[in-house]
């Protein structure tokens, strides 16, 4: 989904949340002299709002979460695959629990780190550019994730054309590229 379409979606769960919550209120008020109402009435307001919470959760999914960019780095790489997300530590974090491979940072600070900071653990999951040009113009298959806006600026790093570039999957602010 669209970026667009994505706010268009949370903008009409929000007028159709306050609609209900204006009605509700409402009946409410006309019906406050019966001692039953509030308990025909709310009920079906809170599973109203369950259901567009629901619903607003499906359209922020992949603003949320990397579990879909796992998925597909998971049907398309192997052991030997090297997986770089380009950013910090704190850039995509849940892909580090959904994705069932090393995952290395690129362009991160190893500092911000405790375990790295504190006990030297970790630091060599931070790799170096060449390291990464390096290995993704050699036989070893290469993931990068990095954000959608940061093509061109990736693809001269690597020293490749960017419409040669391989795009495995794409969410409303990541993407994945694979060498191979």
């Amino acid at each position: 989904m669209s970026p667009e379409g994505t706010s268009r979606t949370l903008s009409n769960v929000l007028l159709l949340f306050g609609v209900c919550t204006i009605v509700v209120g409402l009946l409410i008020v006309l019906f406050r002299r019966q001692p039953l109402a509030p308990m025909i009435i709310l009920p079906p307001f809170v599973l109203l709002i369950c259901l567009l919470g629901l619903a607003a959760e499906v359209a922020l999914q992949d603003y949320l979460s990397s579990a879909s960019i796992a998925a597909v780095i998971e049907r398309n790489s192997d052991a030997n695959t090297l997986i770089v997300s380009k950013g910090d530590i704190s850039d995509r974090t849940s892909l580090y629990f959904y994705l069932r491979r090393q995952l290395h940072w690129l362009g991160g600070d190893p500092a911000q780190e405790y375990a790295a900071r504190r006990y030297g653990k970790g630091a060599d999951l931070y790799v170096r550019p060449d390291d990464v040009v390096k290995a993704w113009h050699s036989g070893r298959k290469v993931c990068i994730i990095f954000d959608n806006h940061s093509l061109n600026s990736l693809a001269e790093d690597l020293k490749i054309d960017p419409d040669t570039i391989r795009v495995l999957a794409t969410t409303p602010t990541d993407a994945v590229i694979v060498n191979r």
